[in-house]
């Protein structure tokens, strides 16, 4: 016996036995059906268990383009954090979509530019500070290491970072992003976690879209830290 279960079927399935979601700041709540994504290529084993892959409800697919990139949690994941990596329509019904997201895990500042404080230094010039475009940005990221060739020393390894945040931020390679990172406190003479600058390496767009006028989707950047040469 073949069951055939329409659409409307499907997305009364999913807000009975999926769990809640409720997207950051509208506070709007949906279901969804999310489970790891462990079989991505693209990502690694050792954060796999960051990437979730599942049905989502929209009251409507203009909904859909709308929330592309935006926050949300999880009734399962109340204390986490997580972002719609991308959105494809069901083709069963317009109120249900096949999701990618992402748990974001970690937090950025993003500097916009340097101007400067009102106060001189010594050789009575102006200090410059950093203006803050954004503080606290929940973002996903991954460091990696490739081979560098350098003329004098050779091949040797460097470490890049990706780092994946919504749109609606807009990055450019004039920004500098302050990340967590282990640095060794000479007082203390212990490791210590403190925000240090990276700069960005490159920018992609690809994930990006626009609705209303406004920037959404995901932007994506290699970002690597600033006093790396």
């Amino acid at each position: 016996m073949i069951c055939d279960v329409g659409g409307e079927d499907f997305y009364n399935t999913i807000r009975e036995l999926g769990e809640k979601v409720t997207f950051v700041g509208s506070g709007l709540e949906q279901y969804a059906s999310l489970a790891p994504n462990m079989l991505n290529k693209a990502i690694g084993t050792t954060d796999g268990a960051y990437w979730f892959t599942g049905v989502m409800t929209f009251d409507n697919m203009n909904q859909q383009e709308e929330l592309a990139g935006a926050y949300f949690k999880r009734e399962t994941q109340p204390n986490s954090t997580l972002m719609i990596y991308s959105i494809f329509p069901e083709n069963s019904s317009q109120k249900l979509a096949i999701t990618h997201c992402v748990e974001c895990n970690e937090k950025v500042d993003i500097i916009s530019h340097n101007e400067p404080t009102g106060e001189l230094n010594n050789y009575g010039k102006p200090i410059m500070g950093p203006v803050y475009a954004y503080r606290d940005v929940y973002a996903y990221v991954k460091s990696y290491t490739k081979d560098a060739k350098d003329s004098v020393a050779g091949s040797m390894e460097e470490t890049i970072t990706y780092l994946a945040l919504p749109a609606k931020y807009t990055l450019s390679p004039k920004n500098i992003i302050m990340k967590d990172a282990f640095v060794f406190d000479e007082k203390t003479k212990k490791n210590v976690l403190k925000k240090i600058p990276y700069r960005i390496e490159s920018i992609d767009t690809s994930m990006m879209d626009s609705y209303d006028g406004k920037p959404n989707g995901i932007l994506t950047c290699m970002i690597k830290e600033a006093a790396s040469k």
